[in-house]
């Protein structure tokens, strides 16, 4: 016998998250194989969200596939270099997402977090240095 129990899904809103990579599965997508992602988002509060994105297969220079593994990877990949998704669990990165009208999340990009940086004491105002006065009849033009 097969059961399930229903469970809730809510969307978190549309916005930048700090991600965690959980991993790449084979799937089976509309127009034939594809590759499903997971992240999971820290929604605050010691909280987290799980989404998930497709990608086609393809793994060259102008694929989804492509750009999501150069930002978990922190560059681009080599030409014929092989990148072993399950090296690359537990990277963080931004993820952002938008709300789909079905009321689901869609991936939208990948990005490099930026680290904070130590606060820095402000710099001395720049005073520009003052021109010394040319009178109109000494002017050289």
């Amino acid at each position: 016998m097969v059961s399930a129990t229903v469970t809730s899904h809510e969307a978190v809103p549309a916005g930048t998250y700090r991600g965690q990579f959980g991993g790449v599965a084979e799937t089976e997508a509309q127009f034939g194989p594809a590759w499903e992602w997971t992240f999971h988002l820290d929604i605050g509060n010691g909280a987290t969200s799980r989404v998930t994105g497709l990608t086609s297969t393809i793994f060259s220079e102008k694929s989804k596939a492509y750009e999501w593994a150069s930002v978990l990877l922190g560059r681009r990949p080599a030409e014929n270099e092989v990148v072993n998704f399950d090296d690359l669990r537990g990277a963080v990165v931004g993820v952002a997402v938008s709300v789909k009208e079905n009321g689901w999340n869609k991936i939208e990009q990948l990005g490099v977090l930026q680290q904070p940086t130590p606060a820095q004491p402000a710099a001395p105002a720049q005073v520009p240095p003052v021109q010394p006065y040319v009178a109109p009849d000494e002017a050289p033009f």
